[in-house]
């Protein structure tokens, strides 16, 4: 298995770099917005369609997120959630993962959030689900992880050699929710006023 940068690497080299001739925020502004223009290329526009066609099709959504992607696969989880139909977060009982993914159907779905460095389960995860037949959109920063040979869709993002980021990844988890909003947005906006409505009922929100 090829050998990918840690993200604790690209966080250990934004901490090398202290000949700063701006301000820190200006630096990972001028360095975020260089990667997420050379993430939006052709190829992933029309991966990104395919992942939406997969993703309108499924009756469930599961994700899958470890490490340094976890709390990614969290985010996109919660906001899913709220106006899909069904949503399962493999995340946090990497133990059962194997147990769920065998329950598979052909209505299911796996979306893999799995940047460099790739985990074992993750490239496990998706295996397995190529060898059942079952559909796997991988996000990742790292084309190079054997996970990429077996999904059906996969959304690769542009990784800084600078700084750690995961904004790439936030735009692009960000704007799969928005689409897949927009294209159920005969249910969607009334599930979200729905739940907009029992919060301040219980007095969670004002």
């Amino acid at each position: 298995m090829q050998s990918t940068p840690s993200a604790w690497w690209h966080l250990q080299e934004s901490f090398k770099n202290t000949d700063q001739s701006d301000h820190t925020l200006r630096e990972c502004l001028k360095e975020s917005e260089t990667i997420l223009n050379q993430t939006v290329t052709p190829s992933l526009l029309n991966e990104f369609e395919l992942a939406t066609q997969l993703l309108l099709k499924a009756k469930r959504v599961s994700i899958l997120g470890l490490r340094s992607s976890k709390g990614l696969a969290i985010y996109i989880g919660h906001l899913l959630e709220e106006f899909y139909p069904e949503v399962q977060q493999l995340s946090h009982d990497t133990e059962f993962i194997f147990d769920r993914l065998l329950r598979f159907t052909e209505v299911d779905v796996l979306l893999v959030i799995d940047n460099a460095p790739s985990t074992t389960i993750g490239i496990e995860a998706t295996q397995f689900c190529y060898k059942n037949s079952k559909p796997v959109i991988l996000v990742t920063d790292h084309l190079a992880s054997p996970a990429a040979s077996y999904a059906s869709v996969n959304l690769k993002t542009k990784a800084s050699s600078k700084q750690y980021s995961i904004l790439p990844t936030v735009l692009l988890l960000e704007s799969l929710v928005i689409e897949l909003g927009r294209r159920t947005s005969k249910t969607s906006i009334a599930k979200l006023q729905e739940v907009s409505d029992m919060l301040r009922a219980k007095n969670f929100t004002e």
